[in-house]
């Protein structure tokens, strides 16, 4: 009840976590902005990088949008294969309609580079 109260379903933009290659990329931390304001910014524990390893999907972010263009930007550390500290920035630009919107954002690291990269996908 409380988060159809604070999010309802109208406006409601959610952003999910997963990883797409999970042995190859050790993450640190995300920062997450919705048109240019920060909105999360999270220090991954040890537990919580194996969950994602095993294949977990966090929720990133509940919040409400008004219809429109919108831009969401990641700011991504993380681990790479080579076992170096990265920070990768990504930005996704979306539209929001009337309803809800759930964003994915995939992080991978494929060989023979193993650097970070996010992806986004509008669920449906």
């Amino acid at each position: 009840m409380e988060q159809r109260l604070l999010h309802p379903a109208d406006s409601r933009l959610s952003v999910f976590l997963t990883l797409g290659s999970p042995d190859a990329l050790g993450l640190d931390s995300i920062e997450l902005f919705v048109n240019g304001k920060p909105v999360v910014s999270h220090l991954y524990t040890a537990r919580e990088q194996e969950a994602l390893k095993e294949g977990g999907v966090q929720q990133l972010f509940v919040g409400n949008l008004p219809n429109g263009s919108h831009a969401l930007k990641a700011v991504v550390t993380a681990r790479s294969g080579n076992d170096r500290f990265v920070r990768r920035e990504s930005s996704y630009r979306f539209q929001k309609r009337p309803g809800s919107v759930q964003l994915q954002m995939t992080l991978e690291a494929k060989a023979p580079d193993f650097e970070p990269r996010v992806s986004f996908l509008e669920w449906k």
